[in-house]
């Protein structure tokens, strides 16, 4: 196997998960992932490698944030409707181990420095890392992930060196960009969404049993395809 974590070869199953830390669907469907992925991969009998793909869902937004609980009363003016949706979303996440609430964070920021820090992590061999103590950080300690200084804290904390990081978190960002937007050129339109082996695609933050069952599906589609 090679020492390329990001190379695809038959020895593994690579599911790419095209998120967005600002969307609480994504913190679900990934904690559902780390359940659906050795599921998976013992049914394959293959290593389950995940990466990890920028989204933006508010590339436009200002580099401070915005109010969240006013964008949302604009998005979805029906008050009960969004209530359903909270409830939902709580339910969905502690079925996957998950205790935190998608109302809570009053900021809405931009997410471009989030997604360059875990890029950052990555490249250092702590993707995983990254990814779980940024979404940790927005939902349940409710940070402001687009604080340059937050992020340092948080590559900090997971081991990454600080001044190296904010490096990453400061930089451009055209990198990101442009693969942000070349998932969105590509077809995606919701997050999440798992592209397994780089062929075959499902959005949705499914269950474990329901998102093992679609990466199986996946898997054996990639196989059936006789090009």
């Amino acid at each position: 196997m090679s020492d390329d974590p990001s190379r695809i070869s038959a020895a593994h199953i690579m599911i790419d998960v095209v998120a967005d830390p600002t969307c609480p669907w994504c913190h679900v469907g990934i904690a559902s992932l780390k359940k659906a992925a050795p599921r998976a991969a013992a049914e394959l009998g293959r290593e389950v490698r995940v990466r990890f793909r920028p989204y933006q869902l508010n590339p436009d937004l200002p580099e401070d944030g915005i109010d969240r609980q006013a964008y949302y009363a604009r998005k979805f003016p029906d008050e009960t409707a969004r209530a359903k949706m909270r409830e939902t979303l709580i339910e969905a996440a502690r079925a996957v181990g998950l205790d935190f609430d998608p109302s809570a964070p009053r900021q809405l920021p931009n997410s471009l420095k989030a997604h360059q820090l875990i890029r950052f992590g990555a490249v250092n061999g702590r993707q995983q890392e990254t990814v779980d103590a940024i979404y940790r950080a927005f939902w349940e300690k409710l940070d402001d992930i687009g604080d340059t200084d937050v992020l340092i804290e948080i590559a900090t904390e997971i081991g990454l060196d600080p001044e190296k990081a904010r490096d990453a978190v400061t930089g451009t960002g055209q990198e990101t960009r442009q693969e942000a937007d070349a998932m969105r050129a590509a077809g995606v339109t919701g997050v999440p969404t798992f592209i397994v082996n780089e062929y075959a695609g499902f959005a949705g933050a499914l269950p474990p049993d329901d998102l093992t069952a679609a990466i199986l599906h996946a898997a054996a589609a990639k196989v059936a395809d006789p090009h």
